[in-house]
């Protein structure tokens, strides 16, 4: 009677929880059903959405005042729209176009933007196997170069050492009394005691620096890359010392304008 008892609550048992199973199965269907109908209207305003911010970029962005008149936004907005835009209208006038009396400058040639760089002719001399009339064979006679094109060319900037050599001479007469005349050439003084430094090379550094704000550290990778190196200390030196000691005075005695 006793196993009867306890098989009957176990069967009732799994009924339960078999109802609450199947009441959880509901409730999730359910659920997701919801989910479904949420995603389905954010999708309509996502894309509502979107058919009015066309609309506002087509009306102030994509065509002239004359043809926006007559643009239709969607039902939800069209009255804030229309409220928004008459008092926007309401505040601020038209504004009126003035043209320009002033003459329009004429564009420049291209013989006058290149008129202050050197002139390089290249001419293109008929071959010696085409110096004859393809018709009757005679030796063709010249007749003057004619111009065809032009291109500009750079050379780019180049590093070489420079060496000064100082001539020393000595006096031969002297020399037979056993004494020693000599007389040495001048040489031009450096720009920086001790330093290789060059007044182009330094112009160049400065240059770079201040009037192509380049820093010193790309400069010495560009140096670098040329064979030279040329660490950033060194550039900032002499930077600083080529401001300073030359400069500076020309700055302060007047004859540069600031």
């Amino acid at each position: 009677m006793s196993n009867s008892s306890n098989r009957q609550s176990d069967i009732n048992t799994f009924l339960t929880i078999i109802e609450q199973q199947n009441n959880t199965i509901a409730l999730l269907t359910k659920n997701g059903e919801d989910m479904q109908n949420t995603i389905r209207d954010l999708r309509q305003t996502i894309a509502n959405l979107e058919e009015t911010i066309a609309e506002l970029n087509r009306r102030f962005f994509g065509i002239s005042s004359e043809h926006s008149k007559h643009i239709s936004l969607p039902a939800d907005d069209e009255s804030d729209m229309a409220e928004d835009i008459s008092e926007d209208d309401a505040k601020e006038p038209p504004a009126k176009t003035k043209k320009s009396s002033k003459p329009r400058k004429p564009k420049a040639s291209r013989e006058e933007l290149y008129a202050s760089l050197p002139v390089c002719e290249v001419k293109c001399p008929l071959p010696d196997d085409q110096k004859f009339c393809p018709d009757c064979g005679t030796s063709l006679e010249p007749m003057g170069y004619t111009f065809v094109r032009e291109e500009l060319r750079v050379i780019p900037a180049k590093l070489f050492r420079v060496r000064y050599l100082q001539q020393k001479m000595r006096c031969p007469g002297c020399h037979e009394e056993d004494e020693t005349t000599i007389v040495a050439a001048p040489a031009p003084a450096s720009l920086f005691p001790h330093s290789p430094a060059s007044p182009s090379l330094v112009a160049m550094i400065m240059y770079r620096k201040a009037g192509l704000y380049l820093p010193f550290y790309r400069q010495e990778m560009d140096f670098g890359m040329s064979g030279v190196p040329i660490p950033r200390e060194t550039q900032a030196r002499w930077f600083i010392k080529g401001a300073l000691e030359y400069l500076e005075p020309i700055y302060y005695s007047g004859s540069c304008t600031p």
